[in-house]
């Protein structure tokens, strides 16, 4: 197998790993860990360059909701921005958006936040999960 070809087949089997079965969230099962509460419901963040889908780029589906199942993000929104957190340029239509503004002495931090149907008022930061 050549670099290339182990190299594709790690991004696929990193595909099948992260994607959720479409329908997820309906799961009576279905529950958030605690990082995914911190994040979705308090607006909390994770330190930079930590989250397992900063360097993940799929190749086909959508980023959706990790509490309602909303889609978010296509696959395509998704960029490198080098901030360190996963980066998104467009926001599906199911959603609306809002964008606040941290300013202090050190940074000026601009956040996108969604807001879903089903959920309301959410940090689009970290609250995905690749659905395919």
């Amino acid at each position: 197998m050549t670099y290339a070809e182990k190299k594709k087949a790690e991004a696929a089997k990193l595909e099948d790993d992260y994607a959720a079965p479409a329908g997820f969230a309906a799961d009576p099962a279905h529950a958030l860990t605690e990082d995914e509460k911190y994040v979705i419901e308090n607006k909390g963040t994770e330190a930079a360059r930590t989250g397992k889908y900063d360097k993940f780029y799929p190749t086909t589906g959508y980023f959706a909701c990790r509490k309602c199942g909303a889609p978010i993000y296509s696959f395509q929104a998704k960029f490198d921005s080098g901030c360190g957190w996963p980066a998104f340029d467009k926001v599906r239509g199911a959603v609306a958006r809002e964008t606040e503004v941290e300013e202090t002495a050190a940074v000026a931090r601009e956040t996108v936040v969604v807001e879903t149907a089903a959920v309301g008022m959410e940090t689009a930061v970290e609250e995905t999960a690749a659905v395919g």
